[in-house]
């Protein structure tokens, strides 16, 4: 699977772990939806990601740490949500500038 885009479908509840087993997908858009709770950690399974936005929602917790291991990961996008805490900063992470968490 290439892309994944469940944006603008007025999903609610957490986000299903289970999305951290699609390994091979390259684009996941969870983005204008209702969804609350923490950013799953298994998403750093994710390997070929190259595209996270998961923007207004409202999610909530930190960025998970595991996330770093995303090597492939172009963009992350997690504007207006209520997420807190200090971001990643290492390998991909770093390379992001502060608009993605907005």
């Amino acid at each position: 699977m290439s892309g994944l885009d469940l944006s603008s479908n007025k999903l609610t509840g957490y986000i299903p772990e289970e999305l951290g087993l699609l390994t091979h997908i390259h684009v996941l858009n969870l983005s204008h939806n209702r969804l609350t709770g923490p950013i799953p950690a298994k998403f750093s399974n994710l390997a070929s990601i190259e595209s996270l936005d998961l923007s207004f929602n409202n999610l909530s917790g930190k960025v998970p740490t595991e996330l770093i291991k995303l090597n492939s990961l172009e963009v992350f996008n997690v504007w207006f949500n209520n997420l807190s805490g200090t971001l990643p900063m290492k390998a991909q992470f770093g390379t992001f500038s502060k608009e993605s968490y907005l």
